[in-house]
């Protein structure tokens, strides 16, 4: 929650992405575990887990200048502030990987 509007913390520093978005192989974060199948099993069957990964969601859809319009189909529309949060997702390529990590745990995680 410290960190849900402070863009250039988000922007600056890099682990975070690996503990919002957990996926079975490594990243650049060598403290962050990876996730093993029976987490995964887990992760699907727990309501809180899956809150929690909305939440994450939200927070990085809103760094890039989205919102969740609905969870049941996934659909996004554009913030007000989309131009700025578009010029820096272009401006700083590794937001590329982030953004390929968040779907690819969405993907693992359901």
């Amino acid at each position: 929650s410290n960190w849900a509007d402070d863009f250039d913390k988000l922007e600056s520093h890099h682990g975070y992405i690996q503990w919002l978005f957990p996926l079975t192989e490594h990243g650049v974060n060598d403290h962050a575990q990876t996730l093993t199948q029976q987490e995964i099993k887990i992760f699907k069957e727990n309501v809180n887990l899956q809150k929690m990964l909305l939440r994450s969601y939200n927070l990085m859809l809103k760094f890039y200048g989205f919102k969740l319009e609905s969870e049941e189909t996934g659909k996004v529309s554009l913030l007000s502030n989309c131009n700025e949060r578009f010029y820096n997702l272009c401006s700083s390529p590794h937001n590329f990987l982030r953004i390929t990590r968040i779907i690819k745990c969405l993907s693992l995680l359901g």
